[in-house]
């Protein structure tokens, strides 16, 4: 299932999909999936608040 298509629950679902298109992207040899995982796990969480805000409005 795609990152669009996955219902956001849960980031131990999703983190290794998006470690793996993560490291599909990342041109910069000296970046690391750790050196990021963070960042990308807290965009993650404020897209679910995101998403839940805009369902909660419909």
């Amino acid at each position: 299932m795609g990152i669009k298509n996955h219902p956001m629950t849960d980031w131990k679902s999703v983190e290794e999909e998006m470690r793996s298109q993560w490291m599909e992207q990342n041109k910069d040899n000296t970046l690391k999936w750790n050196d990021v995982a963070e960042h990308v796990r807290f965009g993650w969480i404020k897209a679910q608040a995101e998403e839940s805000r805009v369902e909660s409005i419909h």
